[in-house]
């Protein structure tokens, strides 16, 4: 098994006006998560519906927490300031997609908007000197560092397992290796479900063409089914393929079938293989591997993630 460390991604949303210290702000409560083992990203204003769909649209689906800080704007008839406008629309995608918030604003800003009705406790702040402080204290008991929402395909050089497949014409056994992945669950308390598998795409790197491939479920280790459940900070290994020890160049995929039409042997040659998990409650995620296959040995075989 891959032992990784995980930084959680914090999407901190706050006011930037260049005629204050507001971006100096930002920048030090960025560098003060990071400190704190978080990755920090700080949105910035995009002139563009491109760059705001590709920056921070994707940042803060991507991003486990949101941080929230409202600077004061320009008064208001009720006496009150407005708030950061860009902000809070921040705020109503991050509610959307159900983010962990913690929330400041500044002493003299009218509640109201998505602020007004989510429960996200905002701190209020007096002193801008402060913010940094209260930040730390706020995000050290509430929130973690070391974990994100989102499913991973990995693999270690050397995870594979030898065994000996047993039938009439090898009573002794064949010997036979077996090529893994792990599919790794990176939340800290949340299970994945149904989990399934498959090899999306195949390239022979030779000819720069794709391998013909019918779409087929491959085989968790150790199950004959094609859902599994991956709790929380755990994983499972996937079958990606198995070579004989008396055959080095014929490899078998690990597709879970009984179609002589979903099966398919690669022989020697060097590849691209991209393999793709689905779950009933995390986004798809891909992984893309290069395999080189020799003639002479199971142990010419090379098997790493690109």
């Amino acid at each position: 098994m891959l032992t990784r460390t995980m930084k959680a991604r914090v999407f901190i949303s706050c006011g930037q006006s260049n005629q204050t210290d507001e971006v100096e702000i930002a920048n030090q409560v960025a560098q003060l998560l990071e400190s704190l083992g978080y990755d920090p990203y700080v949105a910035v204003s995009e002139q563009t519906l491109r760059g705001v769909k590709e920056n921070i649209f994707a940042r803060l689906s991507d991003s486990e927490y949101f941080l929230f800080i409202d600077f004061k704007r320009e008064p208001l008839k009720s006496g009150f300031h407005r708030g950061s406008l860009f902000s809070h629309q921040e705020l109503s995608i991050a509610a959307y997609l159900d983010k962990p918030l913690i929330a400041f604003q500044e002493e003299g800003i009218q509640l109201e908007g998505v602020l007004a009705f989510v429960q996200g406790n905002c701190t209020k702040f007096s002193s801008r000197d402060k913010i940094l402080s209260l930040i730390a204290d706020k995000v050290s008991k509430t929130w973690q560092p070391n974990w994100r929402n989102q499913i991973t395909i990995t693999r270690e050089p050397n995870q594979f397992a030898d065994a000996r497949h047993v039938h009439q014409h090898f009573p002794q056994g064949r010997p036979v290796r077996y090529y893994h992945l792990e599919v790794k669950n990176d939340h800290h308390s949340k299970t994945a479900f149904n989990c399934s598998a498959y090899l999306e795409k195949t390239i022979d790197l030779k000819t720069g063409k794709a391998v013909d491939l019918n779409l087929v479920e491959f085989k968790w280790r150790g199950v004959i089914f094609p859902n599994v459940v991956i709790p929380y900070n755990s994983s499972r290994e996937l079958d990606a393929f198995f070579v004989y020890h008396d055959a080095p160049s014929e490899l078998h995929l690990g597709s879970l079938t009984d179609s002589p039409a979903h099966r398919k042997l690669l022989g020697s040659g060097d590849y691209e293989l991209t393999f793709v998990v689905h779950s009933q409650n995390f986004d798809v995620t891909s992984s893309t591997f290069k395999l080189h296959v020799g003639d002479a040995s199971v142990n010419d075989i090379k098997f790493v993630l690109k």
